[in-house]
């Protein structure tokens, strides 16, 4: 449902039940007169909030005046216009201080159709899914090159996946589930299709719910139709959301290809020949590290998957480790999942580590340096190949003591890691 739909029929819902509107975003001419219109075409519409910030990356925004604006005008619903995909990481950031507000909603350029900056496509084209064609003709400089990219990716994507899979037949799925120490395995045979997709969603969930690592032994498996490939298109993600680990074991040649074809998200290490090679390679769920101080300088390896609550013990440790005047290198190559929510830790110690004159690196692997460059913040940090250990180092416990008596929810695991 496009934000153009959708957000009359809220504000049509608002105006008839009481509730109350925070629009957020958009240029402050626009983003008034949508306001404006709005009201107007709906009596009773209590818009308690229009603020349009200006331009910046998330991290650089000042995101603590926007919440003081929303906690103070206490909307139901709120409208983010920042675009795909700022505005869902900024308000997937920013969750724990708008757990009031019942409803947030990332609605892209919908104030301009509203403001009538733009215009909708007729209804014919709309319908026929073809509005795309009419906004290009609408703003060609800006979206030609989107749009051109767009086709091609997609489109010869779509072709292969589409030869692929449709010469993949075999007998119905059969599927055995077993809990191995932490993990949960599903052995699959005969043909994913389908009509089996209901039983293998249901498993898949189910393990991930029970904190357990997912393992799919794929090796009977004969073939896979399309909502097949879209289920194990969305399995990383509902893995990582659940910060737990996935792997495919003992894939079949063309299923291989077809994965392969369809740009999957698997990592080399989450395709494991063997049963016993998957189960060894899990990683502990959470965030581990362990660190080593020095009289000037200090490391900390860091392990795992990050969500909110460990990235802010983290940076704790971090900032005492900085405000003690230590050079402090931040290994993070064995960082298995990170969002929006690390990237702004590491921001606010970088910006903290020029407050003190201190030095602070950063040693990516490959999923941060993937997230990175995709939010184009290379540039931000000393990036290093290897960390820098003190001659003099001596492994200590991050402030154990410390977290518990600040009051901070303490989620950190003490034990020593892998690094």
């Amino acid at each position: 449902v496009t934000g153009a739909d959708i957000v009359p029929a809220l504000a049509q819902l608002a105006a008839e039940n009481g509730y109350r509107v925070f629009m957020l975003g958009a240029k402050p001419d626009i983003a008034k007169k949508a306001k404006e219109r709005l009201e107007e075409q709906f009596p009773g519409l209590q818009i308690v909030g229009c603020v349009s910030p200006p331009l910046a990356k998330i991290v650089e925004m000042d995101s603590k005046s926007i919440l003081d604006e929303i906690q103070k005008a206490k909307p139901d619903i709120l409208l983010v216009a920042f675009g795909n995909p700022k505005q869902e990481k900024w308000i997937h950031l920013h969750q724990e201080a708008l757990k009031d507000v019942s409803v947030c909603i990332g609605i892209g350029g919908t104030f301009d159709f509203i403001a009538g900056q733009l215009s909708r496509a007729p209804m014919w084209m709309q319908k026929s899914g073809l509005e795309w064609l009419y906004r290009l003709g609408q703003e060609p400089k800006r979206l030609w090159k989107r749009y051109t990219k767009d086709i091609w990716q997609f489109g010869r994507y779509l072709l292969w996946q589409w030869s692929a899979v449709r010469h993949h037949v075999g007998a119905p799925m059969e599927m055995h589930c077993a809990r191995v120490g932490d993990c949960t395995v599903l052995s699959l045979s005969g043909q994913l299709s389908q009509e089996s997709l209901p039983a293998l969603q249901e498993a898949a969930e189910e393990a991930l719910q029970s904190r357990t690592h997912l393992i799919m032994d794929m090796q009977n498996v004969t073939g896979l139709d399309g909502s097949a490939l879209g289920m194990l298109i969305n399995l990383p993600k509902r893995a990582a959301f659940y910060s737990l680990d996935i792997s495919l074991v003992a894939v079949p040649l063309p299923i291989r290809k077809i994965l392969h074809r369809s740009q999957l998200s698997y990592t080399a290490e989450m395709i494991a020949p063997s049963l016993a090679q998957a189960l060894t390679n899990k990683h502990p769920v959470g965030l581990h590290w362990r660190a080593w101080s020095g009289e000037t300088s200090a490391v900390i390896g860091v392990e795992g998957a990050a969500d909110h609550n460990t990235a802010r013990n983290l940076e704790y440790v971090c900032d005492r480790l900085l405000a003690s005047g230590k050079k402090t290198d931040i290994d993070l190559r064995a960082i298995t999942y990170a969002d929006v929510y690390l990237l702004s830790t590491l921001f606010r110690l970088e910006k903290r580590s020029r407050e003190l004159q201190a030095q602070m690196r950063i040693i990516p692997g490959d999923t941060m340096r993937h997230l990175l460059n995709r939010e184009k913040m290379t540039d931000i940090f000393i990036l290093a190949q290897s960390p820098d250990m003190p001659p003099d180092a001596v492994e200590m416990t991050p402030y154990k003591q410390e977290i518990r008596r600040t009051g901070i929810q303490s989620s950190v695991h003490i034990e020593p890691v892998r690094v």
